[in-house]
């Protein structure tokens, strides 16, 4: 989604600063989005830790201070603070906020980082993302606290758009996931090719280039962790539906991180040790090439054509879902949350999302080789809607827009 701003942006704003508040400084400062020409980008800390401990108490004290006519900035004290109170706006890409039964530090985490600039006064759009429900009093009242004191909030899908009617008092405009918007170069998908060619050998069938025949599945830590506190083993079960999955369709498998932070632990955000740990189970792991941080720097532009590269893809990445719409190649998704499927529903693939928590009862590689069988009509089908999603999501930057004050 940041990128996707990043790619948009200077065509309808010109030469634009864009500072980023990010609970893993050093790792974005060491491998920084795609800059665009006219973007001066700047990487600020925004730690868990710190937001709780340092920057709420702070801006805080700025609300308090601005209701006695105190100048708020005396009350900025760190680089992020005034980052914030000198932004002409304040965009929000969490992706998915506000939602009952994801536990008390993410609600706290969501109403801190979307709370701090409303606190400064500064405004805040909400770029497209699920919400709700709102069912459970703590979640129902914060959100009310936070989201009806947004510029905007830009519903993802029809559900999260009746959630926030619901809620009620809540300026909201409906957008498509922005990721649809992010740019991907031929330098990308060669890069891509690249990676899955020289891989490992497709034996049964031989692919010509390596990279035309190629399966690709999306793990998640999210969905691992929440598989824990089921008692469900998600890595065994992967592995078992991954070797399934190799042996009745003759077809190589690309293990692919869709959210990755190299060197560091396990997180919400970091792929890597799940992927890792299925490969590791596997029988037919000399057919499964594991893609992690040994072939490069894995970029979203590389990682979506990687996707594309492929004939199938199986996803428990809501972006990883995004990538392989927005290029048209076949997917099947093992969610946990209905801001999968209010997307697959714009493109008429609704039946094509599944409860993860079905990936031992569910005939999975018998549901894979009939997508892939129907693959050339799934495309098509996909090709179709995707103007009118691409569209919706160009709304995210028509409200950016419009809050700045019309662009150039």
């Amino acid at each position: 989604m940041l990128q996707a701003v990043l790619d948009q942006l200077p065509g309808h704003l010109g030469p634009s600063r864009v500072e980023i508040l990010t609970t893993h400084p050093r790792g974005d400062r060491a491998e920084p989005p795609r800059c665009p020409e006219g973007v001066e980008l700047r990487i600020l800390s925004a730690r868990p830790l710190e937001l709780l401990l340092l920057l709420f108490p702070l801006a805080l004290l700025s609300a308090a201070a601005a209701r006695v006519g105190i100048p708020r900035r005396w009350f900025a004290r760190t680089a992020s603070l005034r980052a914030l109170l000198e932004a002409d706006l304040v965009l929000d890409l969490a992706g998915i906020s506000f939602v009952d039964g994801r536990g008390l530090p993410i609600l706290v985490y969501n109403t801190l980082m979307t709370g701090l600039p409303i606190l400064l006064g500064r405004p805040v759009v909400k770029c497209s993302q699920a919400v709700g429900p709102f069912r459970r009093p703590l979640n129902r009242a914060l959100a009310r606290l936070v989201l009806r004191r947004t510029a905007a909030v830009l519903p993802r899908g029809r559900r999260s758009a009746e959630h926030l009617a619901e809620l009620g008092g809540v300026r909201s405009r409906p957008a498509a996931d922005l990721a649809f918007l992010m740019r991907t170069s031929e330098e990308d998908c060669r890069a891509a090719r690249e990676i899955l060619g020289g891989g490992i050998v497709p034996t049964r069938g031989e692919a010509s280039s390596g990279a035309d025949r190629w399966i690709t599945v999306i793990p998640s830590s999210v969905v691992h962790a929440r598989s824990r506190t089921l008692g469900i083993d998600y890595p065994a079960r992967m592995a078992d539906f991954i070797d399934g999955l190799i042996e009745r369709s003759g077809s190589p498998v690309a293990l692919v991180p869709h959210a990755l932070r190299p060197g560091t632990r396990l997180d919400r955000m970091n792929d890597l040790p799940t992927l890792r740990e299925i490969h590791s189970r596997l029988r037919h792991r000399d057919r499964c090439l594991a893609v992690d941080d040994r072939f490069g720097p894995l970029t979203p532009q590389r990682l979506r054509g990687v996707v594309a590269a492929s004939e199938l893809v199986v996803t428990s990445r809501f972006h990883g879902m995004i990538s392989a719409l927005a290029t048209a190649t076949p997917v099947l998704v093992l969610g946990w949350s209905h801001k999968y499927r209010e997307v697959m529903r714009e493109f008429g693939l609704e039946d094509d999302v599944l409860d993860f928590r079905e990936i031992e009862e569910a005939d999975l590689v018998a549901r894979c080789l009939a997508l892939r069988d129907d693959g050339e009509a799934v495309r098509e089908g996909i090709r179709s809607r995707l103007p009118a999603v691409e569209a919706s999501a160009r709304e995210n930057i028509r409200v950016i827009v419009e809050q700045l004050g019309g662009g150039r």
